[in-house]
């Protein structure tokens, strides 16, 4: 999956259209997220306990990506309309993941967490002692679908 994912953007960074505008862009963009210490890949490793846990700096790329949007209006949205797209969608289901994540049940008429804090060790895990069977189950699909 991770060869296929690297085999379609390298196909659109070395296309034959001009893309130097866009192999820039993301050039800056995986460079601020190393020096922000937020590498690309790191996001891949943080989500592979998903459904069961994550790695509390998971939710925090969502702030970045933004910044850097705005950061750089001048070069997004990319010349490459589908280079566009692969962006759009990345962080359109970065969002809805995040959302699950960082969001509330309902269980017996109570609102519970879908993920709590473990103590000590910046993970979240899923809320499985307040959330109905229903409820994990709902998650764990949700969940495995958007990542």
């Amino acid at each position: 999956m991770k060869k296929s994912h690297e085999n379609e953007i390298n196909s659109l960074l070395y296309s034959p259209l001009n893309n130097s505008k866009d192999v820039e862009t993301l050039k800056q963009f995986i460079y601020c997220m190393a020096k922000y210490d937020m590498p690309l890949l790191s996001l891949e490793y943080m989500a592979k306990s998903l459904p069961s846990s994550v790695h509390i700096n998971f939710l925090g790329f969502g702030y970045f990506f933004d910044n850097f949007v705005k950061d750089n209006r001048d070069r997004y949205p990319f010349d490459n309309s589908e280079l566009n797209d692969y962006f759009r969608d990345f962080k359109y289901n970065y969002l809805l993941l995040t959302d699950k994540i960082d969001g509330f049940s309902i269980n017996d008429n109570l609102q519970y967490q879908n993920f709590i804090p473990i103590d000590g060790n910046n993970k979240l895990v899923m809320n499985k002692h307040k959330l109905s069977t229903e409820n994990i189950n709902n998650l764990n699909r949700e969940i495995e679908e958007l990542t």
